[in-house]
């Protein structure tokens, strides 16, 4: 039993290696197999943090866009309302005249208002709130069709050159109409044909954008109708001459 023991124990040493050190060996290293999968696993992970990221800056871009049109399309609304209830007009002035052309594919309307202080580009008529503004559709910076709106002074007179400053209100307008209420027809009409009368209502329609599916719809649509309150001043309560005062 003494010598099968120590020849058993002498054994791995003339051969130089320790019982199990060649399974230790074995398995301190990848087979290929084990490195292809972690790669192919890695990549999975980093395929699909990378669709959520893109899926991510994605919804955040088209959140952004819907809150800029929003945006846009109540303040280029908000102007043009603002501007149309303001309307004056003083029957036998042509200069007051109330113009609106919906011949086109886009309406152009050309009015004078009362305007406020806080009125786009007011600043630039040193406290004249009476003033002529003008709407209608050109093509913007980028070539598509842009909502503008122009301003003139009316101290200026007829043969001077009257300086119009413009506006950029609104960008890739699609639609732009409006309507004008007949007391005598008692509906909408599409055409106002008597630039000395203010119509009492006007329903104005803004369109943004163009959905692919349908090119007749617009992205964006917002309606307003607007009261003018403003009434037209007869002729023979302006000019003449003053009434003469006699001293006592």
């Amino acid at each position: 039993m003494t010598l099968r023991r120590e020849r058993w124990e002498a054994e791995p040493l003339r051969s130089g290696t320790l019982p199990g050190a060649c399974n230790r060996r074995g398995r301190a290293a990848f087979t290929i197999l084990e490195v292809l999968v972690a790669l192919f696993i890695f990549s999975a992970v980093l395929t699909s943090l990378y669709a959520t990221w893109r899926l991510v800056l994605q919804s955040n871009a088209a959140g952004l866009l819907i809150a800029a049109n929003a945006q846009r399309a109540r303040m280029a609304m908000q102007t043009v309302e603002e501007a149309v209830g303001s309307a004056v007009m003083f029957n036998s002035n042509t200069n007051y005249a109330f113009v609106a052309d919906t011949s086109g594919n886009f309406a152009a309307v050309s009015l004078v208002g009362h305007l406020s202080d806080s009125f786009p580009a007011s600043g630039r008529f040193e406290g004249e709130r009476i003033r002529r503004v003008t709407f209608m559709v050109e093509n913007g910076p980028d070539g598509e069709p842009a909502l503008m709106m122009r301003q003139n002074s009316m101290l200026a007179a007829d043969t001077d050159k009257v300086e119009s400053y413009p506006v950029l209100l609104a960008k890739d307008v699609s639609l732009f109409t409006m309507e004008f209420w007949d007391q005598r027809k008692n509906e909408y009409v599409n055409e106002w044909v008597n630039p000395r009368l203010l119509p009492p209502l006007v329903r104005i329609t803004l369109g943004f954008g163009v959905r692919q599916r349908r090119q007749s719809e617009p992205d964006e649509l917002v309606t307003r109708v607007v009261r003018i309150y403003g009434v037209g001043v007869d002729g023979s309560l302006q000019g003449g001459a003053p009434t003469p005062v006699r001293p006592n």
